[in-house]
């Protein structure tokens, strides 16, 4: 004996078909054109706000970079004098931070 809620699913789908409304091929295909066709518009649009803000962040990136090379270029100038001279003790941690910050703008 079948139970009533086991169909086939063949069976359940056109009994789904008979009860919705007939669409065109035409229609379908205008249906689902457009909506493909916005997603890619979106996102140009959205690329297309965020371009000054993308510009303005790599800015501040490159202007923070820059000012990590001079500080540890600068660092390491003055470890450099230190180690020359009597203060040997201060030259060597001021020398390998300014490297460490030299080597971190650059990489």
């Amino acid at each position: 004996m079948r139970r009533p809620y086991s169909r086939s699913t063949s069976r359940s789908f056109e009994a789904f078909e008979e009860q919705s409304p007939n669409l065109s091929s035409r229609e379908d295909s205008r249906r689902s054109t457009g909506s493909a066709t916005f997603n890619p518009m979106r996102g140009a649009m959205l690329r297309a706000l965020m371009l000054p803000i993308r510009i303005l962040l790599q800015a501040i990136d490159w202007m923070g970079r820059l000012a990590s090379l001079l500080l540890g270029f600068l660092l390491m100038v003055v470890g450099s004098a230190f180690l020359a001279g009597p203060l040997m003790l201060f030259g060597v941690p001021l020398f390998l931070l300014g490297l460490f910050l030299t080597l971190r703008a650059l990489g």
